[in-house]
């Protein structure tokens, strides 16, 4: 007769379960991506049209090197006191 097993999984806020840490981080870090970029969407081309989340999301992950290159360039300015006004 076959024992039960301990199994772990990790739960993200909307309750979808991971086996593993990393896949359950990275899903609750795009969940929190959305609730936060839900107040602060990117305007589209057209009157009224925002960027979607999905393709923000995809976009930044596709350029991750250039964009973390980029915010190391403006942590630095802001630290260093530079205006970094538009």
């Amino acid at each position: 007769m076959a024992s039960p097993e301990t199994v772990t999984a990790y739960r993200t806020s909307d309750g979808a379960l991971f086996s593993s840490l990393e896949q359950a981080n990275l899903h609750q870090a795009k969940l929190d991506f959305g609730l936060w970029y839900a107040a602060n969407a990117l305007d589209g081309n057209y009157a009224g049209s925002k960027v979607s989340t999905e393709t923000l999301f995809a976009w930044l992950f596709e350029h991750r090197d250039r964009v973390a290159e980029l915010l190391g360039f403006v942590e630095v300015a802001a630290l260093s006191g530079a205006d970094l006004g538009p």
